[in-house]
């Protein structure tokens, strides 16, 4: 069983742009160059109503690795979050993949990383889906692979997830993994846009000078389309305007 429960969770929100240099994080700071967020950019602690593992497992144990990681004591963070990831904690396993993806008290280990992101993006953990797409795209800790990075996007983008929808505008727009498609591209970034992001208003609005009025009018429909629908209707194949 899993329940509901207010702890903190860390989240590494990255974000892939051509060509593939940057990460931020969700507190909005970034880094160009090497891909790695620093570490005043890693540890970005919400508070929230969050799930974890139940049965032999109590709110106790996700808690204190919560409260450890808040310290920067990460290595203990560890050891209280491992049995709460193993029992099936997506956010325990999201944590795992962040921490050891950026060497929070122990080496970077983008396998280790890649493993524990694999199983919370399973679990349906949309930032966790995002996380290994980029880490497809790099190629850290897994072969890397456009196709399978676009679509571990695709899959955070149709949670309603900012930057899973900024990624796969880019994929499509670039023609990574998946055809290049102008108009899909503008319709999920002008989506990350509703959702917050300035860098998805960015590229919608460089995107639109490749792009016809008309084209505009009809990427705009199927985002509003897509929105409506929870993101589950995003016809891209509907008649479009030429």
């Amino acid at each position: 069983m899993h329940g509901n429960h207010g702890a903190a969770v860390i989240y590494w929100i990255a974000t892939v742009a051509e060509p593939l240099p940057a990460v931020v994080g969700i507190s909005g700071l970034g880094v160009h160059g090497s891909g790695m967020i620093p570490r005043r950019c890693i540890a970005v602690f919400l508070t929230g109503t969050l799930l974890f593992a139940g049965g032999t497992l109590s709110a106790g144990d996700f808690d204190a690795g919560a409260e450890a990681a808040a310290e920067g004591d990460f290595a203990t963070a560890i050891k209280k979050w491992r049995p709460v990831a193993e029992a099936g904690n997506s956010v325990a396993q999201h944590n795992l993949g962040v921490i050891y993806r950026n060497g929070l008290g122990v080496p970077i280990n983008y396998e280790e990383a890649a493993k524990w992101s694999l199983r919370a993006a399973e679990n349906g953990h949309a930032a966790a889906q995002n996380n290994l797409g980029v880490m497809y795209s790099y190629g850290h800790g897994v072969p890397a692979n456009d196709a399978e990075a676009a679509r571990w996007y695709e899959r955070a983008a149709r949670q309603g997830h900012a930057a899973g929808q900024y990624n796969l505008g880019k994929s499509l727009e670039e023609g990574k993994g998946v055809p290049r498609d102008l108009l899909a591209a503008h319709m999920w970034f002008r989506l990350a846009e509703v959702n917050g992001s300035t860098r998805a208003r960015r590229a919608r609005i460089a995107l639109e000078e490749e792009l016809t009025a008309k084209e505009i009018a009809t990427a705009d429909d199927l985002s509003r389309d897509c929105r409506a629908s929870d993101y589950k209707e995003c016809n891209l194949n509907k008649p479009r305007q030429e």
